[in-house]
């Protein structure tokens, strides 16, 4: 029995120091999460030291955890008064739950453009233009909302939204540039008009002086 003790003691000791040798210490970046399966489980090593063992463990990402730009393809939309524009638009996003985002879908940064791109789409086309130019900040912040009511199913938050350009038809841009000269050619017209009557007020003022004037000389 003492010799059955002793044999498994020397085993536990050989087992101890096998799982020590192949231990190793890994060190995980600042902002920075890894992904790691073992044996068919997966599990999230945060920054700093953490243990891994490399007979089981198994890195299958590294997730940067700070915040980043992705940038969706230009789109072209169709307002609800029918005009033809082209949106560029770019997303502030960060990923909230690496695991998600690794696990949930095959390429999140990828989904998150599609889903911004299907955002602006509903969105703008359901509005008019003149709408769309008086809206603009609004409208980021409802894009970013609505994108991420998907995008949090795979652990991404949307920080923020802009519209990098929203080019119009040009032939809206030449009816905005008329409109302009127009007016700035009644202003013109208004302040002509001003001064003519100034003058004319200046004018009958100088003649009534003169006519007092002379009138006064007769006495």
């Amino acid at each position: 029995m003492e010799f059955l003790y002793g044999v498994l003691l020397v085993f536990a000791i050989i087992i101890g120091i096998a799982s020590f040798a192949y231990t190793q210490i890994a060190i995980v970046d600042s902002e920075t999460e890894w992904i790691v399966d073992r044996l068919g489980k997966d599990r999230v090593l945060k920054e700093g030291i953490n243990r891994f063992i490399p007979m089981l463990d198994k890195k299958v990402a590294e997730v940067d955890m700070r915040e980043h730009e992705v940038d969706p393809p230009k789109q072209d939309i169709v307002t609800r008064d029918d005009v033809r524009m082209e949106i560029d638009v770019i997303a502030s996003i960060k990923v909230i739950d690496s695991l998600k985002a690794i696990k949930s879908i095959d390429d999140y940064e990828k989904a998150v453009k599609s889903s911004v791109a299907t955002s602006v789409f509903n969105i703008l086309g359901s509005m008019e233009l003149d709408d769309i130019q008086k809206q603009v900040g609004s409208i980021t912040s409802l894009i970013a909302k609505e994108t991420e009511k998907e995008s949090m199913r795979w652990g991404i938050k949307i920080v923020q939204v802009s519209i990098e350009n929203m080019k119009r038809p040009q032939s809206i841009i030449d009816a905005i540039e008329k409109e302009k000269a127009a007016e700035h050619e009644q202003r013109s017209a208004v302040l002509k008009a001003e001064g003519e009557h100034k003058v004319h007020e200046l004018h009958t003022e100088s003649e009534k002086v003169l006519i007092e004037k002379r009138a006064e000389a007769t006495y």
